[in-house]
């Protein structure tokens, strides 16, 4: 589920969910060509509608306390 990139005392997470402009679909977080799965095969019973995709990213970082004492 998403994509994460970490350099050892940072971790980035990218995760993404399709959601239909008429608001009757969010699809759930996801990587990047699941959620685009979602929206394509998304059926709102409209030939034309617009789903977006949105991003999410979470950001987690390891630090020490001690490093504050000065």
């Amino acid at each position: 589920m998403g994509k994460t990139l970490s350099n050892g005392s940072a971790t980035f997470t990218l995760k993404y969910r399709a959601v239909c402009d008429e608001g009757d679909f969010v699809g759930g977080w996801k990587n990047e060509l699941e959620a685009l799965a979602d929206a394509r095969n998304h059926q709102s019973g409209e030939k034309s509608h617009a789903v977006s995709l949105e991003m999410k990213q979470t950001q987690t970082m390891m630090f020490s306390l001690d490093q504050f004492d000065q």
